[in-house]
């Protein structure tokens, strides 16, 4: 895991948005990667979607990269959604 990625469990949603306005306002972080797996792939959706429809209007949400892996066996799934600031073309 790298230092911007905000792995979502069980803690609330709020705690995972404020991890990542933290990212971007405390230590200048360039993107934020969200990543959730399994029956966590809702909660990240719906922070992603807080996190830049709510607090960071400036910033937008990617389309997410979604995977899975066997895991015995099952299918464990996977998403990674990555935020970055929005580019402003001046015309």
């Amino acid at each position: 895991m790298k230092e911007n990625d905000v792995p979502i469990g069980e803690k609330p949603d709020m705690n995972y948005v404020t991890a990542i306005i933290t990212q971007f306002t405390q230590k200048n972080a360039k993107e934020v990667n969200i990543i959730a797996r399994g029956k966590f792939i809702g909660k990240a959706v719906e922070v992603s979607q807080t996190a830049v429809k709510v607090f960071l209007k400036d910033y937008e949400a990617f389309p997410p990269v979604i995977d899975s892996e066997f895991k015995g066996q099952s299918l464990l799934c996977s998403i990674e959604i990555k935020i970055k600031k929005k580019i402003k073309i001046n015309s």
